[in-house]
């Protein structure tokens, strides 16, 4: 009879172990629970989902839109009045606009986009340039979400803005290592 008493026992005191390390079974429930939850959730990313209808404002950069607003197809001029939809990444846009002439669907974008040598994701400047703009104004994400909100602009996500804002540290870091380096010979 003891036996059978101390195997259950035994049995009630499982170990859990969670990456390498022994946990309690509270600890250890929780993070399963937070695991699924996470599997179950999308990656939030800065990409929202398209829209039709086109309102508010936006921050454009005129001469990459205006190098765009020429049909790729039948090199006709492009019209905003034929804009179909709209694609927001973070600040920029990529607006469709159907060609008057051939009517075959064009991306136009509102910002430049450029790919870094370490990350092989594309970053759109206005996102980068708003990260620097508020690490030097000493914005937070939700006080610079209250300022887009007030301009009536769509605002990055905040994950997206975080992105933005640490690659932009890590420059301004090497570059004042550099400037320090020089300076001390």
């Amino acid at each position: 009879m003891e036996n059978c008493s101390e195997q259950i026992d035994i049995e009630k005191k499982k170990k859990y172990t969670w990456k390498g390390r022994y946990v309690s079974e509270k600890v250890y429930n929780n993070r399963v629970r937070m695991s699924k939850a996470s599997k179950k959730i999308k990656r939030q990313t800065d990409e929202k989902e398209e829209s039709s209808v086109v309102q508010g404002n936006r921050i454009v950069n005129f001469k990459v839109m205006m190098d765009h607003m020429i049909c790729g197809f039948c090199k006709e001029k492009l019209s905003l009045e034929f804009m179909e939809k709209e694609h927001t990444i973070g600040l920029a846009s990529i607006l469709s606009i159907r060609c008057n002439a051939c009517l075959k669907l064009n991306p136009v974008p509102t910002s430049n986009v450029r790919t870094s040598q370490l990350s092989k994701r594309p970053r759109y400047d206005i996102n980068v340039q708003s990260a620097l703009g508020a690490l030097h104004a000493g914005l937070e994400y939700s006080q610079l979400e209250n300022l887009f909100a007030v301009l009536d602009i769509p605002a990055p996500t905040a994950m997206s803005f975080k992105e933005h804002e640490s690659l932009v540290g890590k420059a301004i870091e090497q570059v004042a290592k550099y400037s320090c380096d020089q300076a001390a010979l």
